[in-house]
C-alpha cells in the first residue's frame, strides 16, 4: 500500500488566498518558490535564488507571507 504525504491547508486570519505582487495575482495556496514563478520574468531557478537570499523557508505557503517582506524581495529582484 502506498501512502502519500499531502499538506493540508489550514487558513486562519493571517492567510491570504490571492496576493497582488508586481501587477500579478499570485495564488496564496502555492509554495513560495513556485508562487513566485507566476510573476512574469521569474523562473524556478531565479525564484530559488531569491528565496535563499531572502532567507525564507521555501516550503511555506505564499499566503502566509507578511506584506513588509515583499519590499525586501523586490529589492533582491531588482538587484539581480
Amino acid at each position: 500500500m502506498i501512502w502519500s504525504c499531502v499538506q493540508s491547508l489550514v487558513a486562519n486570519e493571517d492567510f491570504q488566498h490571492i496576493l497582488r505582487v508586481l501587477n500579478t495575482n499570485v495564488d496564496g495556496k502555492q509554495n513560495i518558490m513556485f508562487a513566485l514563478t507566476s510573476i512574469k520574468g521569474i523562473g524556478r531557478r531565479f525564484a530559488n535564488i531569491v528565496c535563499k537570499k531572502a532567507d525564507v523557508y521555501m516550503n511555506k505557503r505564499f499566503g502566509f507571507m507578511k506584506p513588509f517582506s515583499f519590499s525586501f524581495w523586490l529589492n533582491i529582484y531588482f538587484i539581480y
